[in-house]
């Protein structure tokens, strides 16, 4: 394996890996993210993405997200709606993969 790629980019592109085309995606800060971002960018352009804040996503935001409530993430959101209806997505088995951050 290359030695020029930094821990976090190979936690990134693994992640990203996971995530299947037309799944629904529980999405936590930084880095899942990113491999949100790059799974849609490179192999599951329709990967429904799911933030604890409540916000739904059919593509990544357009602007960098400093937390999952940021303005640019409810801009443009699929849908918008509290914990309690993301987490009973979750917890009721509708959910195909989940990747949470250091911040959760």
């Amino acid at each position: 394996m290359p030695e020029n790629y930094s821990t976090q980019e190979l936690m990134i592109i693994a992640a990203a890996r996971e995530i299947n085309d037309y799944e629904r995606i529980f999405v936590g800060m930084r880095l899942p993210i990113t491999a949100y971002g790059v799974a849609r960018l490179t192999h599951a352009p329709n990967a429904v993405g799911l933030f604890e804040s409540g916000v739904s996503r059919y593509e990544p935001a357009k602007d960098m997200l400093y937390t999952m409530c940021d303005g640019p993430n409810q801009l443009g959101a699929a849908w918008t709606t509290g914990l309690i209806q993301i987490m009973g997505l979750l917890s009721g088995g509708r959910v195909h993969a989940g990747f949470i951050g250091g911040a959760e």
